[in-house]
């Protein structure tokens, strides 16, 4: 680039730049450090002919360059810098063909140092730098750049023609209207850390915009376009926002202790959902619902648990997690199908001085994430109907810190809690499990990011943990076990399901978890046939519980005027009613309000069936007769006391035929189901 390559950078405390000899430092001794006329900026050259021999595997050539130095005239303090990307000497990539010695090459030097030690030495460059026996003379550099990426006309071909055009370009992470380009991103990034408090956080914000700067405007050569990795690097600058809102938030800057609301926190032009107390602070993308950043702070310290924007973003331009980004709560796994790249409803449910609520909702999943005053983790409730659901968490703890020196301690008792630590700090993100619902599935990691993966069904809830704690050598963590104890199924039973059969007038309802059939107010129990929100049948005493024990399939017997006034409904748009505190669960939780809105449970009407399908054996329906089958209780080979059929039932009206199997299946943890085969041609040439 033609510019003045040495202003602002004694300005920011930097001493030294290293330049290539070749192209800037022409006609001038590269292996001495010199200074640029006017400043006290120091020139460090890059020896372009020893760097290319250890590249080619020319080892005895570079050898030969350092001894000809010492042989020389010149004295004994001369410098050969050795300079590159680091993938080309660890032939990483597209060098592991092209430069496929690069690696044993390098090492043979080092080790060649260590042999010649008595006249050959290895410095740091910041100690040759004030070396005085170093210094050359004072200079004024060539401009201009490689010959392939635009040689003396400048970079890109033109004075800072690469980066013009760079800076120039719409970033496709932006959804401004019009679209904000990658110049106008990073100054407006620039400007809101330079108003941002100067705290943990902050710091890590100038980390995220400075790593996204990466190689600015680099192309794919001369006339090609913006290479792909930078367009991966230079979507996420805008990121570096987020940081500078948690810094304002740290510093107390916040007006409300505690809050809920949509701020557009990264700028990109479409908002983000917050939630925050005075200890724990979360912003939350509507793509995958997921918690993408979290900060923590206690009165005195502040720092990032949930973010790691600095690892290269490998697989994405977007707000999307990818191979180096696992955000919290990653819902990547509900029923078999991964949620977490698709777009969640969201709303916030309450916001004031006590607590805020938000709701996240998308296919057959819902989460609640709720904050109180003083405490340092969010509230997680999930509900995912009869779906197994599996949750990444990845954590980062203390950002900063980690670039520094990484000494991360595992955070673990088995079905209490799990996490990671920073020992450095002690900055810690964990999973409060307790009796909540959830379990620990698996735990993985990448690039400065470590993480747990868990899982539920129906409604479960855990707190996720941002703060600071000590912990054992064997990773306990005493806060943690008070948290856990004190974490028990708090959660409301959720209806998800509700089938109504009027050959037998039976209604099933399905929850979440066992209801107590002695607490059910049938007087609770409705039906809105337009899901508009009113009330067309309630049911009342008439109707009974059929069921014998709690259970979370709720049977219940319908009057002949209920059952009646219910098949005159309208069954498109049929949604059940439930009245707060209609039903209970067996820990005493009741259920909260339920009809027409985003959780409705739509009521599926069946035909005149002879006998309800809900999976249990009404011996009011299936008559002593039609078992079809008697097996033996105790042949199976798969442990009878949990694998065993003990019959097999066959009934039939004038429509249908109806199979039922009577038995014991192991679904967890071994997944194990029955077949029930059905020969339609018996003694006869096709088979079952």
């Amino acid at each position: 680039m033609i510019d003045n390559i040495a202003d602002n950078f004694t300005d920011h405390d930097i001493e030294a730049i290293i330049l290539d000899d070749d192209v800037h430092l022409s006609g001038y001794d590269n292996h001495q450090i010199h200074t640029i006329s006017g400043t006290g900026l120091k020139v460090i050259p890059r020896d372009h002919d020893f760097t290319g021999r250890l590249h080619a595997g020319d080892g005895a050539g570079a050898m030969s360059i350092l001894e000809g130095l010492a042989a020389s005239a010149v004295g004994d303090y001369r410098i050969v810098v050795y300079a590159d990307d680091w993938e080309m000497a660890a032939e990483m990539g597209e060098w592991a063909s092209s430069m496929p010695n690069a690696k044993e090459t390098y090492d043979w030097m080092i080790s060649q140092c260590h042999s010649n030690s008595a006249w050959l030495h290895t410095w740091k460059l910041t100690d040759a730098i004030y070396n005085p026996n170093f210094n050359g003379v004072t200079l004024t550099p060539t401009y201009g750049s490689h010959g392939a990426i635009g040689g003396s006309d400048g970079y890109g071909g033109g004075n800072n023609g690469w980066y013009t055009h760079w800076a120039g370009y719409a970033s496709p992470s932006d959804h401004h209207s019009p679209q904000w380009n990658f110049g106008y991103i990073w100054n407006d990034a620039y400007n809101n850390l330079m108003t941002a408090p100067d705290n943990n956080i902050s710091q890590m914000g100038w980390y995220v915009l400075m790593t996204n700067l990466f190689e600015t405007g680099w192309h794919d050569g001369m006339g090609g376009p913006i290479s792909g990795w930078e367009m991966k690097f230079s979507t996420h600058i805008k990121n570096a926002n987020v940081y500078a809102e948690g810094a304002r938030w740290a510093n107390g800057d916040f007006t409300e202790p505690v809050a809920a609301y949509f701020a557009d926190y990264d700028h990109d032009g479409d908002d983000e959902l917050v939630i925050y107390n005075d200890r724990v602070f979360a912003v939350f993308e509507a793509i995958g619902g997921r918690a993408v950043w979290i900060f923590a702070k206690d009165g005195t310290n502040n720092t990032t648990i949930v973010g790691n924007d600095n690892a290269y973003w490998e697989g994405t331009e977007g707000d999307y997690n990818d191979a180096n980004h696992i955000a919290a709560l990653s819902d990547v796994g509900v029923g078999g199908v991964d949620y977490e790249h698709q777009y969640y409803d969201w709303e916030i449910e309450y916001s004031g001085s006590d607590s805020a609520v938000i709701v996240l909702r998308h296919g057959d999943l819902r989460k609640r994430i709720s904050v109180r005053p003083g405490e340092p983790f969010l509230r997680c409730e999930y509900f995912t109907r009869d779906k197994m659901t599996y949750i990444k968490t990845g954590y980062s703890p203390d950002m900063v810190n980690l670039l520094y020196g990484p000494n991360i301690q595992r955070i673990w008792k088995f079905s209490d809690y799990c996490g990671f630590r920073n020992q450095n700090t002690n900055a810690v993100g964990a999973i409060i499990l307790g009796n909540g619902g959830a379990e620990h599935n698996l735990e993985f990691s990448t690039t400065y990011l470590r993480g747990d993966e868990i899982r539920g069904k129906g409604t479960f809830g855990f707190y996720l943990y941002a703060g600071w704690q000590t912990a054992t050598a064997e990773g306990y963590v005493p806060a943690f076990d008070t948290l856990s104890a004190n974490l028990g199924d708090d959660f409301p039973p959720d209806a998800y399901r509700a089938t109504y059969n009027p050959g037998s007038d039976l209604l099933v309802i399905n929850f979440t978890d066992a209801i107590d059939i002695s607490a059910v107010n049938p007087a609770g129990i409705g039906f809105d046939q337009s899901a508009d929100g009113s009330t067309d049948l309630w049911l009342d005493a008439s109707c009974s519980v059929v069921n014998t024990s709690d259970d979370a399939n709720l049977r219940i017997q319908l009057s002949p005027s209920k059952a009646a006034a219910l098949e005159s409904l309208s069954p498109t748009n049929l949604v059940l009613v439930l009245s707060a505190g209609a039903v209970r669960d067996t820990a005493g939780n009741l259920c909260r309000a339920l009809g027409a809105g985003p959780d409705q449970v739509y009521v599926n009407m069946t035909d005149y069936l002879a006998i309800t399908i809900d999976g249990y054996l009404d011996t009011t329906e299936w008559h002593w007769y039609s078992l079809f089958i008697d097996d033996p209780d105790d042949d199976s080979e798969w442990d009878p006391t949990k694998n065993e059929i003990w019959g097999v039932y066959l009934y039939w009206d004038s429509i249908y035929v109806y199979f039922a199997i009577n038995g014991i299946v192991e679904t967890y943890p071994n997944d194990n189901a029955w077949l029930l085969y059905i020969d339609t041609d018996y003694g006869g040439p096709n088979g079952v």
